[in-house]
């Protein structure tokens, strides 16, 4: 095969699905999901938020359909982070709705923010890697910067409900070793927390190589059998009848005789009677040493 000229495609020109990592959903379906839940927020300064991110803000918009939710942890493709809030959303709407005691309005537009500092901490595709803002600041603060100049934006915009809003996105991660620099406070923040953790279980600013993975099985047969081979080569004490009885009888003292069967007990019970031994024959010793 001979080629002979070679040009840089056109956005448009191809089909990112036949290079790249793609949602199997649809950008203009699940957009049209997005639009629609953002149409039932009623509180006229939170609604005007929304509609100046998503809808006015035609390259944030761009930004946010084509970024993964994470690197590698969660929805690591093209459409993930559109692809995680839009499922993010949908369990906080049914919170709400299970949950009067929910502000569903505040709770909506937290859950449709709650991630869009990753259009600034994650470069775009296909080197879908950490910028220097990311690894600076992570997408947790640049989401909250972001929200607090949208705010500043709208006239009048309540400071109480701008505060609660910005809560919510700083505690997404419900803990500070999970990169949240507040913990949820308000009961809308840890609905929030609940429903990220429900769809990116592993979605947390830890080291993947740190991240609590279930413990791996011939582990947990290791150390089974470690603890039964040290449990077979101590010696038990010898249990005496009215301890049984009495066990029996009371839980207290059921407790207390499961400490003076185990093996540390068992370790201290041979060596107290080493120690008894020890002084009987020095005992008897001295009684010679008298009777000579």
């Amino acid at each position: 095969m001979n080629i002979k000229r070679v040009r840089k495609a056109q956005e448009g020109e191809y089909d990112p699905a036949d290079y790249l990592p793609v949602s199997e959903n649809s950008t203009d379906d699940m957009y049209g999901q997005l639009l629609a839940m953002i149409k039932t927020v009623k509180n006229r300064y939170l609604s005007a938020l929304l509609n100046k991110l998503f809808v006015e803000d035609k390259e944030f918009l761009k930004s946010f359909q084509e970024h993964s939710a994470a690197k590698t942890v969660h929805h690591g493709f093209i459409g993930g982070l559109m692809e995680h809030t839009l499922s993010v959303t949908k369990l906080c709407d049914y919170m709400a709705s299970a949950y009067p005691l929910l502000k569903r309005d505040l709770l909506i537009t937290a859950a449709l923010l709650h991630d869009v500092g990753k259009t600034k901490e994650l470069s775009s595709f296909p080197l879908n890697d950490y910028t220097d803002e990311g690894q600076l600041l992570g997408h947790i603060i640049i989401g909250a910067q972001m929200i607090h100049d949208l705010a500043k934006e709208i006239p009048d915009f309540p400071e109480m409900l701008e505060n609660q809003l910005v809560h919510c996105i700083l505690a997404h991660h419900g803990e500070l070793e999970y990169g949240s620099p507040k913990k949820p406070a308000l009961a809308e923040a840890v609905a929030l927390n609940l429903a990220d953790n429900t769809d990116a279980p592993e979605a947390t600013d830890v080291p993947e190589d740190e991240l609590l993975y279930p413990r791996d099985e011939k582990e947990e047969e290791g150390e089974e059998e470690a603890e039964s081979v040290s449990e077979e080569t101590v010696e038990e004490p010898p249990k005496t009848e009215p301890v049984a009885k009495a066990a029996a009888m009371n839980p207290a003292v059921a407790n207390a005789k499961k400490e003076y069967t185990s093996p540390k007990a068992s370790k201290q019970y041979q060596g107290q009677q080493k120690a008894a031994q020890t002084s009987e024959a020095e005992k008897a010793e001295e009684k010679k040493v008298e009777n000579k």
